[in-house]
């Protein structure tokens, strides 16, 4: 029981994180968040002895704070290898899954992690935030699967932000719109 507890916890962490990340306007912070919320998880899959996510969300992890030296670097990283770090990334992925499997829906969302670091990895802040939803789809689906419940509400919580972040940006375009529509009735 202590150790569901600790997991518990240990996702709630990941809820903190996920708020502070989304609202941070630069994709590296953004990145910066969710290896944070990465780190989090993982000990939390780790407490309910749930060793696959333990596993893609470790390589995860690290991928992310890789992806995040490229982004600070980016013009200055030959393309071979920036292309090289994804297919080694996606490579580990599919084999931290083959080695840790136990049902047949982690492959979903082995599925979804690798979907993320494409993402990441692609230029673009729009890119990351379209396959957080997707991954918190498949994220809800697995934790009502082992009952992580507080890892529920972290996934409800990112596909909330994500909702609120395109809801806001609409309506900035629509103010604009509106703005550019009076100043040409105006003429």
């Amino acid at each position: 029981m202590m150790l569901y507890i600790l997991s518990q916890i240990a996702a709630f962490l990941v809820l903190c994180v996920v708020f502070v990340g989304f609202m941070c306007r630069r994709k590296a912070w953004l990145i910066f968040c969710v290896a944070m919320a990465n780190v989090f998880l993982t000990l939390s899959y780790a407490f309910l002895s749930k060793w696959m996510p333990v596993a893609i969300l470790s390589v995860a992890t690290i991928r992310t704070f890789v992806f995040l030296l490229l982004e600070r670097k980016r013009g200055k990283i030959p393309t071979w290898l920036n292309v090289g770090c994804l297919v080694f990334f996606l490579s580990a992925i599919l084999i931290a899954t083959i080695l840790t499997w136990e049902i047949w829906f982690e492959f979903a969302l082995m599925a979804g992690v690798m979907l993320f670091t494409y993402g990441v990895w692609a230029k673009g802040e729009h890119k990351v935030r379209v396959a957080v939803v997707i991954v918190s789809i498949i994220a809800i689906i697995y934790n009502v699967l082992v009952a992580n419940w507080t890892a529920i509400s972290v996934d409800v919580a990112t596909l909330i932000s994500v909702v609120v972040y395109y809801t806001r940006k609409w309506y900035t375009l629509q103010g604009r719109q509106s703005n550019v529509h009076t100043i040409l009735s105006d003429r």
